[in-house]
This record gives C-alpha cells, structure tokens and sequence, in this order.
C-alpha cells in the first residue's frame, strides 16, 4: 500500500481565504502513548506520526477521507470557496481505508456499509447494505 499524502501536500497551491488562526499553546501530553499497544495499525502511524498519534478508528479514517474528497474537490474547483467545491464534489469517488466513497449528483455520499460477525480470528461479512438509498 503506497504512503498516504500529508495533509500540507494535498492542499499545496490552495491559497486560505482570511487569515488562518494563530496556533494555541501546546497541551502537556499524557504519560502513556494513547497508541501504546501491538496492533498493527497503531504501530504502521507512530513512525508516520510520532509516538503520540491516536490510534486509526472510524472517526478517524471518516476524517481522513472527508479531508482527501474536500481537497480533491478544492483542486478541480481551483480554489477552496464553499460553493465553487460543492459543485466540483458531485461525481468525486475516492477509495479510502474503508473501502470506496463516492459523491453523487445530489450531493450525497455514498459508501458500502457491511453486517459482520465477530469470529475468533476476525469478521465474518454477513451483508452489504445499500447506502445513499434513503
């Protein structure tokens, strides 16, 4: 699996609209790694990240594809105005850590949802379930 672009690489030409907010005082961090532990995803984003990455989850890997389809959709429309990506959004797919997710021509996203059992050595998919029906 190739490297995952930063974020700084994604929007590189994109210039802000007001000025960006100065950054707050950093905040003690913890003790203990919030990704101390053996799995194999925590241990693959430390060397990326640094030792105080959070672990991957579904928020997470959310963020990481709303981020990725919004500076997309800012490249095609040539600058990061609101209504400008909106409509350079629709028809946008990308395939990101939980499988495919596209934009239709309404505007709503759709991504494959799956019912799954816990087995003893993982899931089991029972279904798929359709998404962008409703």
């Amino acid at each position: 699996m190739p490297d995952a672009p930063r974020v700084r690489d994604l929007l590189i030409g994109l210039a802000p609209t007001r000025p960006l907010p100065r950054p707050r005082p950093a905040v003690p961090q913890p003790q203990i790694s919030p990704n101390a532990g053996p799995t194999a995803s925590s241990s693959r984003s430390a060397p990326a990240f640094g030792p105080w990455a959070p672990p991957p989850s579904a928020l997470a890997e959310s963020a990481y594809e709303g981020l990725h389809l919004f500076a997309r959709a800012a490249r095609g429309a040539g600058a990061p105005h609101g209504r400008d990506v909106a409509r350079a959004l629709r028809g946008l797919a990308l395939t990101g850590p939980r499988a495919r997710v596209s934009v239709g021509a309404d505007g709503r996203l759709r991504q494959g949802m799956y019912l799954a059992e816990a087995t003893a050595t993982g899931f089991a998919i029972r279904a798929q379930v359709a998404s962008g029906t409703a």
